[in-house]
């Protein structure tokens, strides 16, 4: 029968989990990152607010890290209707009229009493599955950085 015997104190649990968990954040935080990449550039820019607010979020619980990449709150509300389109395009499938007055006053002093809205442009759902690609390659580059963390704190 053999005996291991092993120098120095043993490896601490905690500072084991803090250590890979710390790197995973970090490699799923870098992997979202990739992932906005490939979404920022097909985000229509017409004040350029909506692909300035799109963000990475990382939302760690008891199952693991969440990487969320989309608006921020300050924007979402635009977001929403660039992507689901409005009027007769949107989901209620009408013309939008004016509430308060007679007519619309477009830029060119021309007066609408009805316009038909905007088609959805689809941006996030198209960009989806370049975006879910990127995040995958992006993340097992970066498996061998949680091993690595995990070898520097043995």
């Amino acid at each position: 029968m053999s005996r291991v015997i092993r120098e120095g104190e043993p490896l601490d649990p905690a500072r084991m989990f803090e250590t890979s968990d710390r790197a995973a954040r970090k490699v799923a935080r870098q992997a979202g990152t990739a992932a906005l990449e490939v979404v920022r550039p097909r985000i229509p820019r017409r004040s350029g607010r909506a692909a300035q607010e799109t963000r990475v979020r990382v939302r760690t619980d008891i199952e693991g890290h969440h990487v969320t990449v989309g608006p921020s709150k300050n924007v979402a509300w635009r977001v929403k209707f660039v992507e689901g389109g409005t009027g007769l395009y949107g989901p209620r499938h009408k013309v939008i009229r004016p509430r308060h007055s007679k007519a619309f006053r477009l830029p060119g002093g021309v007066e609408v009493t009805s316009v038909k809205g905007q088609r959805a442009r689809h941006m996030f759902r198209e960009s989806k599955p370049a975006a879910d690609r990127a995040f995958a390659e992006a993340f097992r580059s970066g498996l061998g950085e949680i091993d690595r963390a995990l070898k520097a704190a043995a």
